[in-house]
């Protein structure tokens, strides 16, 4: 299909095993036409993968072209599919069999999916895996903005999806799981094409809650183009269709997902209707090309980058477990002893090419050694890494060279076991992140750790009534140098700092000097969207301890609060 490029759009697909019909919501404008491709590049954000199925093939270095083979077998879970005028068209034919006669008898389905692995997506009550599958990890992001322009299929008893899944990279031998939450972008009933359903499944996942939704488009999605968007951020999922916000849900998987894509018949019926036999085959859902993209960097800040654990690509016996101590209470793992364990990080975005500071967080309780290579270069190696103990953390500095674009970094140890790996930051570092804190006043449901946690959806929150000026306090160990603060908050209307001073000390507790004020800070949103507002300052060096004079707050609901402040 020939493309036209016009302004910018966005797309997102999703199953599941069972459904909820709520919250009907209708976008203001509708196109009964086919809504025009939106143009690749999106200001604000980095393309970090995409297929416009121009190709003669599937590109399977993204995809693989079956649907969860390890609950049945190749034979019955390969997709049917063909690239035909730029548009990959999944398929389903007379000829074709049931999926999993077993679980999912009468279900034939044409999938395609970004990874794939043993154990994924138990949607039901499976007690074993049909056989080892290899695991694939073509694309497995968390956070970003994704699209997808696709036509669907029309008629009862069938459904087309865009769907993801957490790749469930803390799976022990037996695929329990607690990074398995499930979103669907969308999926459109045969019998009812004018509307999409938007749902989040939590599974095994204690931190998401069960949301239902649908969204009327008012048109008949399946005889025409529709461009669908997903934008997930660490706090909220928005949904879009046509370029315009159909759904936001407050909540949000925090770990990596894989994305599918699937057409799907059930011919004994079920909650997709009744079987309908005289709609002609082949059935088909057609997609014009899908992308994916990542923030881009703050034109007006320096590089900083910092990737969790758990955000790494995981190979080998590596994989994701949980610690209190980490920023995001999980680290990556079983690093090491070994060629294939390996822990890599993609997608590292860098605007220009040149050496930028690394700072790895690690756990380790002896001295183990461990490799960082970037790009297939020469490794580097940082020898005798020890935090002290398995209920300490600690951090070591190198530099990377990176190319201008996207980089990928590479953790590993052949020799022995590595340390841990908390958090990698490239470029500049939250001192926060390493700092002790303390607070005047705190609600003990929100306590002041949460505000240098790394994590933007927990909050720092003040006890009700403070008297102001309120101190927040961060203290180090070693003299630092310090040249900006970042405050993120959501509600900040309600609830955001409005004025403060910034003083520093050199050894942290005696004559504090004040060296910036804020003025008036206002806070433009009420809602679930992070917020976030950059303070720089005069460079000072040699300072034990920063502190935050709260003097003015919007108290809306009695108390002040702040999701995440870094220091840099």
């Amino acid at each position: 299909m020939k493309k036209k490029w016009l302004k910018p759009l966005c797309v997102t697909v999703a199953v599941g095993s069972s459904i909820w019909l709520t919250n009907m919501i209708a976008p203001s404008t509708v196109h009964a036409a086919d809504f025009p491709a939106n143009p690749i590049s999106k200001s604000g954000w980095v393309l970090t993968s995409n297929d416009e199925f121009n190709a003669a093939d599937l590109n399977q270095q993204l995809w693989f072209p079956y649907y969860l083979p390890h609950w049945s077998t190749r034979e019955l879970t390969k997709a049917n599919y063909e690239i035909q005028n730029g548009n990959l068209v999944l398929k389903i034919t007379p000829e074709m069999k049931t999926w999993d006669p077993i679980k999912d008898a009468g279900t034939v389905i044409s999938g395609i999916q970004t990874g794939e692995k043993d154990w994924i997506h138990r949607w039901t009550n499976y007690t074993a895996i049909n056989h080892h599958e290899e695991t694939v990890q073509n694309l497995i992001q968390k956070y970003g903005y994704f699209e997808l322009r696709a036509k669907v299929q029309k008629g009862s008893g069938i459904h087309s999806a865009w769907w993801m899944v957490g790749f469930q990279q803390d799976q022990n031998a037996s695929g329990e799981t607690k990074m398995n939450a499930e979103v669907d972008i969308f999926e459109t009933l045969g019998n009812n094409p004018t509307t999409e359903l938007i749902n989040l499944h939590p599974w095994n996942d204690p931190n998401i809650t069960s949301s239902g939704n649908s969204a009327s488009s008012g048109a008949d999605l399946s005889q025409d183009f529709h461009v669908y968007g997903f934008e997930w951020t660490e706090t909220n999922m928005k949904f879009y269709l046509d370029n315009q916000l159909v759904k936001t849900i407050n909540q949000s998987p925090n770990y990596p997902m894989m994305t599918l894509l699937g057409l799907y018949e059930k011919r004994n019926g079920g909650w997709t209707g009744a079987f309908d036999a005289t709609v002609p085959y082949p059935k088909k859902f057609e997609i014009d090309y899908f992308r994916a993209y990542q923030k881009a960097p703050d034109s007006n800040s320096a590089l900083s980058v910092t990737r969790e654990g758990e955000d790494a690509y995981l190979y080998g016996t590596t994989k994701v477990t949980d610690s209190a101590i980490a920023s995001g209470k999980r680290v990556a793992g079983y690093i090491g002893s070994g060629a294939a364990n390996v822990a890599e990080y993609r997608d590292i975005y860098a605007t220009n090419a040149g050496t930028y500071p690394l700072q790895i967080n690690y756990i380790s309780g002896e001295n183990r050694n461990l490799y960082v290579q970037v790009n297939n270069n020469s490794p580097v190696l940082l020898s005798n890494l020890n935090s002290g103990s398995w209920s300490s953390k600690a951090a070591t500095n190198t530099t990377v060279s990176l190319n201008a674009g996207l980089n990928n970094i590479r953790f590993f140890n052949n020799d022995g076991p590595a340390p841990d790996i908390d958090a990698i930051t490239v470029g500049t570092v939250n001192k926060a992140l390493s700092a002790s804190v303390s607070a005047g006043s705190q609600n003990s449901a929100y306590p002041i750790a949460n505000i240098s946690d790394g994590i933007v959806s927990t909050t720092y929150q003040s006890a009700d009534a403070p008297t102001l000026p309120q101190n927040i306090t961060f203290n180090w160990n070693t003299p630092q140098t310090l040249k900006q603060i970042s405050l993120s908050s959501t509600y900040g209307q309600g609830q955001g700092i409005t004025n403060f001073d910034i003083q520093v000390s050199d050894d942290g507790i005696n004559n504090w000097t004040t060296i910036a004020s804020s003025g008036t800070v206002s806070w433009s949103s009420n809602t679930a969207t992070t917020e976030k507002k950059n303070f720089s300052f005069s460079e000072v060096s040699g300072k034990k301890g920063l502190r935050l004079v709260v003097k003015q707050a919007n108290l809306t609901w009695k108390h002040f609060a702040v999701n995440e402040l870094e220091i840099n």
